[in-house]
């Protein structure tokens, strides 16, 4: 099933961004997609991989760790980062 932007629409959602990007450029489009992520809490950024030994755990395990910027972001990221 193809995602829609709203019930009974006609478009898609990539058909609205690519009429989007042929009316306001390609930046424009990066610009929108990016504000809607952060709206909706979806990840902005690259997250990293951190495998190691977590406080109470008994074995090492892996976490993703985002960009203090995104949305996605948490406080204990700040020491895993580093």
């Amino acid at each position: 099933m193809t995602r829609k932007l709203a019930t009974g629409s006609m478009l898609t959602v990539d058909d609205q961004k690519r009429l989007y990007e042929e009316q306001m450029g390609t930046d424009a489009l990066a610009r929108q997609v990016a504000a809607a992520d952060a709206e909706a809490g979806r990840c902005s950024c690259t997250p990293s991989s951190v495998r190691r030994r977590w406080e109470g755990a008994d074995k090492a395990t892996s976490r993703r760790v985002h960009a203090p910027e995104c949305p996605r972001f948490k406080p204990w990221m700040i020491e895993a980062r580093s």
